[in-house]
């Protein structure tokens, strides 16, 4: 029996969310002549990352600067799904299914 297992897990975040005064004042002002607002793209931190770890079993996070690794730790001490943005999946700890 597993003690952690992520299943299908993909987190989204969308670039450029915190706007200045400026850029909000502009938005207002394009909303009301009628002006469509280009929407921000998002962006895909974790795609699809299923694994899962057995009791004993030693893990390490190896990748790339942007490979999501500090994305997957937060996500698995559950400081990101609070967070703005989209969280997509499932995470089992055992004390959870116990």
């Amino acid at each position: 029996m597993p003690i952690i297992e992520v299943t299908h897990l993909t987190k989204e975040y969308r670039l450029g969310a915190m706007q200045g005064l400026k850029q909000k004042l502009l938005n207002a002002a394009s909303r009301l002549t009628g002006k469509k607002i280009e929407e921000r793209p998002l962006f895909k931190a974790l795609g699809d990352v299923s694994f899962s770890i057995e009791p004993g079993e030693v893990v390490g996070i190896i990748g790339h600067n942007g490979a999501g690794k500090s994305t997957l730790l937060k996500m698995l001490a559950r400081i990101s799904l609070i967070n703005p943005g989209f969280a997509v999946g499932d995470l089992t700890f055992l004390s959870e299914s116990s």
